[in-house]
């Protein structure tokens, strides 16, 4: 019994370490998992934040740049204004030699400034380049310097071939009343020029945003343009509010996340981006995070296996310690039925024995006198019990012979009716006293098989019926044919079987709780079960509604064609 609890112990023991296990390994997967995650999030974000910085940079110099060329541009404007064939142009509404005098303005910039001159019409008086912007009447810088709002107007404008040009305009007014303006321009190609180097990545774009917060020109990734149109606002106030800065516009889990770094021209009254989508930024760390994974995935499948491996281990132990544990449950029961076996052995034989030598030692008796009566009665009770002794001697004779493998079958073609006939007249003296009935067909029941086996089967059942119901009551005998096989059963009026044991009962040594103190080897029944499983047929018992027990057996029924084929041959 101890041994029987520390297995149950350790088995308790291999379960929880099993159970401790198995949540160590998903818990310490799961916050490698989520380990993993977290430190790519950290790194993506400090590589926008890093980026952010960079791109700040660059739409600084961006914008530095433009205030440059704006500056330039104004100076040289300025400095036409001061013509006087440019004042007298507008006082006179005649051109003159302005055009003349326009071109041969020497620039002394970086790159040449082309010059226009434009009515309070709007209409153009003069040109130092043919590829000069359209007509202003209508343009918002004219209007704006028309209308006295401003002294200066700088502007993006579309110039020839849809190039994107960088005007100042200043206006003139004559001593006369004459009013204009002298507009002064140049390809805003500087800045790309300037800054190609930094744009050297394909997906890298940089673009320009004017007043009303519409981009105006780019340089870099043409791809970026279509996509970032409509997400400048943002950027643009900020850098109005700010001066320079970083931002991530569009939604930040799309592809769509731009990553934004924004300065202010304050000359130029432009807005200089830096623009790249967030999934370039991150590519360099996703690749490098895939290329990690490629390492860890081996070392985890690997860490996967040998947890798979103690866990097996530790299931194996588990099945073992429960194995164990079953074996010494049922070495303890065949213990226990052994010991049960020997004390109802003893207690079955001694008490036919013991009847015996009453009946015997009165009859021998010589101080007794015996009428013919109660010698024939003593005689009786000694048959009894010597049926009694016999039954219990021949039970243990067959199962030693079963179990040894030295019971043979001896078959031969029986009728049914006729083994049960004679197994009711042979247990005759156990059925006195008791109403014992039998219905079988009139047809015989033939079968193949070893009568004087099949009327141990019988005899046993009956016996059976006998013991374990109350004196006086009634036990039934059935047999039928059914689909092929003869079935025959056996009722009694006793206390049934436990719901359970139904299989159990017709183990070896076993004995049903319900029994109470009848006495018995546990032998009947498993004999019963044996000889008809080596006949090919099949034993059950179920309790039946009103009470009692009902045994059967079944067997194949015999071939009688072939059987009469074989006796007329031999």
């Amino acid at each position: 019994m101890s041994q029987s609890i520390n297995q149950t112990t350790r088995l308790r023991r291999f379960s929880v370490l099993g159970v401790v296990l198995a949540a160590a390994i998903v818990a310490m997967i799961a916050w490698s998992v989520d380990y993993g995650r977290s430190s790519v999030r950290a790194a993506n974000q400090m590589r926008v934040e890093a980026n952010l910085r960079i791109y700040r940079v660059i739409a600084q110099i961006a914008a530095g740049l433009l205030d440059a060329q704006a500056r330039e541009i104004a100076q040289f404007v300025e400095r036409g204004a001061e013509v006087p064939s440019v004042v007298a142009a507008l006082a006179f509404g005649a051109p003159g030699p302005v055009q003349l005098d326009l071109a041969n303005l020497p620039s002394g910039g970086r790159k040449p400034t082309s010059l226009a001159l434009y009515s309070a019409t709007g209409a153009r008086l003069a040109s130092t380049s043919e590829a000069s912007p359209i007509d202003a009447a209508h343009a918002p810088w004219f209007l704006s310097l028309a209308r006295g709002a401003n002294s200066r107007a700088i502007s993006i404008l579309r110039g020839a071939a849809g190039t994107r040009i960088l005007g100042v305009a200043v206006p003139i007014r004559a001593a006369g009343g004459g009013y204009g303006c002298l507009l002064g321009w140049q390809p805003l190609d500087l800045v790309s020029d300037r800054l190609q180097q930094h744009l050297a990545d394909a997906s890298l774009a940089l673009f320009v945003v004017d007043s009303r917060d519409e981009i105006q020109a780019f340089s870099g990734a043409a791809t970026q343009t279509s996509e970032f149109d409509g997400q400048q606002k943002e950027p643009a106030r900020l850098a109005r509010a700010m001066g320079e800065g970083g931002i991530v516009v569009g939604p930040t889990a799309s592809a769509g996340a731009k990553v934004v770094g924004f300065a202010l021209a304050p000359d130029a009254n432009l807005v200089a981006m830096t623009v790249d989508s967030k999934a370039n930024v991150n590519r360099p760390l996703s690749f490098m995070v895939t290329r990690l994974s490629s390492l860890v995935l081996p070392g985890a499948v690997i860490v996967l296996l040998a947890a798979w491996t103690l866990i097996s281990f530790y299931s194996l132990q588990r099945q073992l310690a429960r194995q164990l544990v079953e074996h010494n449950r049922q070495l303890q029961e065949a213990s226990q039925a052994k010991s049960d076996f020997l004390a109802n052995v003893s207690h079955d034989l001694r008490t036919p024995l013991a009847g015996l030598q009453i009946s015997i030692s009165g009859l021998l008796d010589p101080g007794l006198e015996w009428d013919e009566a109660l010698v024939r009665d003593s005689l009786h009770t000694a048959a009894e019990q010597i049926e009694h002794l016999s039954a219990r001697v021949r039970n243990l004779l067959v199962m030693a012979r079963i179990e040894a493998g030295a019971q043979p079958l001896r078959t031969g073609t029986c009728d049914l009716t006729d083994i049960v006939s004679s197994a009711m007249e042979r247990i005759a003296p156990l059925l006195q006293g008791r109403e014992v009935s039998a219905d079988f067909p009139a047809e015989p029941m033939f079968v193949e098989c070893d009568q004087a086996q099949l009327e141990t089967v019988v005899v046993n059942l009956i016996e059976n019926a006998v013991k374990y119901s109350e004196l006086g009551s009634s036990a039934h005998l059935k047999g039928e044919v059914q689909e092929g096989e003869a079935v025959v059963t056996v009722r009694d009026r006793g206390p049934g079987v436990p719901v359970g044991d139904e299989a159990r009962i017709f183990e070896k040594f076993y004995r049903a709780s319900t029994v109470g103190p009848v006495g018995g080897t546990g032998l009947g029944l498993a004999i019963c079960k044996s000889i008809i499983e080596q006949h090919g047929g099949e034993i059950a018992v179920r309790n039946l509604p009103e009470g009692g027990a009902e045994f059967s057996f079944s067997l194949p029924l015999a071939d009688m064609e072939s059987s009469e084929q074989l006796e007329d041959e031999s």
